[in-house]
């Protein structure tokens, strides 16, 4: 593999806040505590050990939710090593896809691994442990449904009648309330409201029908489909799937997966619920930063609200609203009532966090220094170190998660061909067609040099006229304008005619971008893994391990 690294900024295919964070961070130090280098984790390990962590309670939990599991010897030592002051985590999270969903979730799992062993090699009297936050308890179903493969889109459609089946494997349900929700909430499959964490996987054979042809007969296929059969259909519920499935293809490298919907684990959160309901103050600390940076011209990535917990009961995730708001919808929200304040200590598995309030949980409950998001992540966390400030908590390290392009060996031989360089694979399209054109035309396809003397002699008719009658002088510039309209005119059809003449090039240069940027997308926020597993079997996630490092911060190019 032939590996390149183009600047983030070069893409053109992330927001100016993202590349600024990267590469221009001085104008937004305020909204982060520790710089974008190795030697941050120095100073973020004293402030980290400074907490209390619970540790005994997190091994506890985590071995409770891995009773069920094959588990390697390294995920066992890891588990163990989280018990002892000396170890630290560093944590990535992502919803429940399907099949992984897009090929970043691969790649933010892999940039958490690295960047785990990248610290063990520069503390050694430390350890790190790899953490896979999984959002079972987000319930954006159509966001996680579907894959897209082989210019197919596969989508999964539950019966929306079909029976809740009751997860397996969760010792940590409360008994004895028919009202309350299990540790991993069930709900009748399709729900929109269901947390997905708990939807049943017992309808997935409709899509496997339409996955298997797509696979082929290969041993690579073969593998990977008994993979999938055994991870979501030999168990119950999209929690217990997605933790075999990213165990199998993870747990060599000693990646620990953590749902974070438990009571005991919320339990440590129940103060943090209370002041978020009866104080608004992760509100008002985020809206004041969000204005500070729309002052630096930089748009709001998240909507802070009032409550910023949902409320999960009889297997649907409602968002809370203050008692006195003026509008309820009642399929989505639900009042703040009366005993709430008990409920909150005797039921802490009901209050669910949302996207400004789940950061604040995973670092209560977790001994961890760093985050590894992808753009739009690492946005949301600038918005909220006042936030952490008030808690008390400690800001962790904010690290991208690599960025990747595969490129296959036609597609790369055949833009070498075309005289393109890496750099290329970025450019619109149509700047591409025209750079080829230019410089494989016959003869000279630019009239810029006309257009500049066509303005210098209208520049002179215009003086001229003004002179006679100061009038004239705009119906010389309207003049001059249709004038070097023509000639702009003239070169696009020249443009256009040579493009015809190298039509099958046109076409090349056009797959070539198709395939790279599939539907206008980085490839890598709309392909699954599934075809690259498929072309390098297992071995896949070991080629990408090698070539990705945490602390490259640019846009890896990877062509065969």
């Amino acid at each position: 593999m032939n590996k390149a690294i183009i600047s983030i900024g070069k893409t053109r295919a992330f927001s100016s806040l993202f590349v600024d964070y990267i590469e221009d961070p001085g104008k937004l130090s305020q909204f982060f505590k520790y710089s974008l280098n190795r030697s941050s984790f120095t100073a973020a390990i004293s402030d980290k050990g400074t907490e209390t962590i619970d540790r005994q309670l997190l091994v506890s939990v985590l071995t409770d939710q891995y009773a069920n599991s094959v588990t390697t010897s390294v995920v066992k030592s890891n588990l163990n090593l989280l018990a002892q002051p000396t170890t630290f985590t560093v944590c990535t999270g992502h919803q429940l896809c399907l099949f992984t969903g897009p090929l970043y979730f691969i790649y933010k799992i892999i940039t958490t691994i690295n960047l785990a062993e990248e610290l063990k090699k520069l503390y050694p009297a430390c350890n790190f442990v790899p953490v896979y936050w999984m959002a079972s308890e987000d319930h954006d179903f159509e966001e996680i449904n579907h894959i897209h493969l082989f210019g197919k889109k596969l989508v999964w459609e539950p019966d929306l009648s079909a029976d809740p089946q009751a997860p397996s494997g969760n010792p940590q349900a409360p008994s004895g309330n028919p009202q309350a929700p299990s540790g991993n909430p069930q709900a009748p499959s399709g729900n929109p409201q269901a947390p997905a964490g708990g939807i049943a996987t017992n309808t997935l054979d409709r899509v496997f029908a339409e996955l298997i042809p797509l696979l082929g007969e290969s041993e690579n296929a073969k593998a990977l489909l008994a993979l999938l059969k055994r991870a979501y259909l030999e168990h119950t519920n999209m929690s217990d799937a997605t933790r075999y499935l990213v165990n199998e293809l993870f747990g060599a490298y000693g990646l620990v997966i953590l749902d974070p919907n438990n009571p005991k684990l919320k339990k440590q959160f129940a103060s943090f619920v209370k002041d978020d309901l009866l104080n608004q103050t992760n509100y008002k600390a985020v809206n004041a930063t969000i204005e500070q940076l729309k002052g630096l011209n930089f748009p709001a990535q998240v909507k802070p609200r009032e409550c910023n917990f949902f409320y999960i009961k009889n297997g649907k995730r409602k968002r809370l609203i203050l008692a006195n708001a003026s509008s309820l919808i009642e399929e989505k929200e639900i009042r703040l009532s009366d005993g709430i304040l008990e409920e909150i200590e005797a039921h802490p598995e009901y209050f669910s966090p949302n996207v400004v309030t789940r950061p604040l949980y995973q670092q209560k409950i977790l001994p961890n220094l760093a985050y590894v998001g992808g753009p739009g992540e690492i946005a949301y966390w600038l918005e909220y170190k006042a936030m952490f400030e008030h808690h008390k908590l400690n800001f962790p390290v904010l690290i991208p998660r690599n960025f990747l392009v595969l490129v296959d060996s036609k597609t790369s031989r055949q833009w070498a061909k075309l005289g393109f360089d890496t750099a290329d694979y970025f450019s619109e399209l149509d700047v591409l067609t025209r750079n080829y054109v230019s410089k494989n035309a016959a003869g000279k396809m630019s009239l810029a040099d006309e257009q500049e003397q066509l303005q210098k002699i209208y520049s002179t008719i215009t003086a001229l006229a003004e002179r006679v009658d100061t009038t004239l002088k705009g119906a010389a510039l309207a003049e001059q304008k249709k004038a070097i309209d023509g000639l702009k005119t003239i070169e696009a059809k020249m443009v256009k005619a040579e493009k015809q003449k190298n039509e099958t090039v046109m076409l090349q240069i056009k797959k070539a971008k198709e395939k790279l940027f599939p539907a206008g997308e980085l490839q890598e926020r709309h392909d699954n893994f599934i075809p690259c597993f498929l072309q390098y079997g297992a071995g896949f996630i070991e080629l990408l391990k090698k070539e990705m490092n945490p602390f490259d911060y640019g846009m890896i190019v990877l062509a065969e």
